[in-house]
């Protein structure tokens, strides 16, 4: 009889809490609609850097490069403070023409990366080459980067952080 009635009051206790204090789901994180804490995405609306509303920005933020389109080296990203480094995502390349074109990818120093250049990449021969080619390189501190085309007709940005 003891048993029957303990089981009784355990039961009458878990109806209880169970009517008493319902189930909720846990707390959500705090943030705007569509907000993704968990996996660290934000949206780039939500600062000063944004030049869009609702463009979903996951990782961190990049930066694109003014277009060269010619065959001089040119300075795309400037070196970077002492200590610090920059990370090169890739480069778009767009023609004007359907043309055979390249692209050299080039680190260094001083101006248009005269001092110490290094090539990184060249993207060429193709008819055209167009697209976005992945660079994904670590540039030493205060070291630029620079671009530089065939000619007029090829188009080149780098993206970077």
């Amino acid at each position: 009889m003891k048993n029957r009635l303990f089981s009784l009051a355990v039961a009458l206790v878990a109806i209880a809490l169970f009517v008493f204090a319902p189930w909720s789901p846990p707390p959500q994180a705090q943030g705007r609609s569509g907000d993704q804490q968990m996996a660290r995405t934000r949206f780039v609306s939500d600062g000063v850097q944004s030049q869009a509303t609702g463009v979903l920005q996951i990782g961190e933020a990049g930066t694109l490069s003014a277009a060269v389109a010619t065959a001089t080296r040119t300075e795309v990203l400037a070196a970077p403070a002492a200590g610090l480094s920059t990370y090169v995502r890739g480069i778009f390349v767009e023609k004007a023409t359907a043309s055979t074109g390249s692209v050299t990818v080039t680190q260094g120093t001083g101006t248009n990366c005269a001092t110490s250049p290094i090539v990184i990449l060249t993207i060429g021969a193709g008819s055209p080459p167009i697209g976005f080619y992945p660079v994904n390189a670590l540039l030493p501190a205060a070291k630029a980067l620079c671009l530089t085309t065939d000619a007029a007709t090829t188009s080149a940005r780098a993206l970077a952080n």
